[in-house]
């Protein structure tokens, strides 16, 4: 489960606590998203990273490595996400 990454990722007080939780979630998306992709999927763990991205782009105090590692994870994660496969089947009809 992702769940104990995910309160530290709002801990925008300490950005290193952020950051530290953005690069656990990175690292095991970019190794083993196969063996994660339902837990991926029950914990909306793309709409969390797209919604964490977007709030990095507005802040004055956005994180360059932050913004990459999201910029990252969303791409790793996009064929796991449920609109994907929405827009995929949609086309085929």
């Amino acid at each position: 489960s992702f769940k104990p990454f995910l309160p530290l990722l709002h801990c925008t007080r300490l950005p290193v606590v952020q950051l530290w939780a953005v690069w656990a979630i990175h690292h095991v998306c970019s190794t083993d998203r196969a063996r994660y992709s339902r837990i991926i999927r029950e914990e909306k763990i793309y709409d969390i990273m797209q919604n964490l991205y977007d709030d990095q782009l507005l802040s004055e105090y956005s994180d360059p490595l932050i913004l990459q590692l999201l910029k990252s994870i969303l791409h790793l994660l996009k064929p796991y996400h449920p609109n994907c496969h929405r827009r995929s089947s949609a086309v085929a009809s």
